[in-house]
């Protein structure tokens, strides 16, 4: 089985399922701003639905031929189970240099 593909249109299918598994606590219409992978993770910044002047980010894992959502936070929570070198490149590349790729979900 090949790795998924680490785009925002990849990672709104994880990013929709679990917002819908915890009742859309963004509110509809959230959108992936950018994303940045690294090592079987990735890592989004997005705009919350229900908040469109606020920003939060969302950690994800590599699933079979998809993604997993590991959480949420305003910033990239820390506490999620990835190795700390992968967590310290997601973090800096999310901060400096992400890929702009909007998506909603």
């Amino acid at each position: 089985m090949s790795a998924p593909p680490c785009t925002a249109a990849s990672l709104v299918v994880a990013a929709n399922s679990y917002e819908e598994k915890k009742g859309n606590p963004d509110g509809t219409g959230s959108k992936i701003n950018a994303v940045v992978c690294a090592a079987g993770y990735a890592a989004a910044s997005y705009t919350p639905g229900n908040d469109p002047n606020t920003g939060a980010t969302m950690a994800f894992q590599q699933s079979g031929s998809g993604w997993t959502v590991l959480g949420t936070g305003n910033i990239l929570p820390p506490d999620l189970g990835i190795p700390p070198a992968t967590y310290a490149q997601l973090n800096q590349d999310l901060g400096s240099n992400p890929s702009p790729e909007p998506a909603s979900f």
